[in-house]
């Protein structure tokens, strides 16, 4: 895995207000202690507590605005998921 897809994949993960930067998840800290192969599966993971977390949320009330935050949150997860997967099939490649 490059450089420059982890930069990319940071940047999803980084949602600045102007005021604040708020990283989702530390792409940096977590690389230096584990394996590629695992930071991408800890991301599938994350992905799949928002998807439960986004079904119970609308089961229970389709007007929480709280939505809004886990539906931002899932895709900047999964965009940084996805560059990391094909970062990792083009080295494989």
């Amino acid at each position: 895995m490059n450089e420059k897809a982890v930069e990319t994949a940071q940047n999803f993960l980084t949602v600045d207000y102007g005021y604040n930067v708020h990283k989702l998840v530390d792409l940096s800290m977590i690389m230096h202690r584990h394996t590629p192969e695992n930071v991408i599966i800890f991301l599938e993971k994350l992905i799949s507590d928002y998807d439960r977390n986004l079904k119970r949320r609308i089961l229970n009330d389709k007007t929480d605005p709280r939505i809004n935050d886990i539906v931002a949150r899932r895709f900047r997860v999964k965009m940084a998921y996805r560059t990391l997967q094909n970062s990792m099939s083009k080295k494989a490649a």
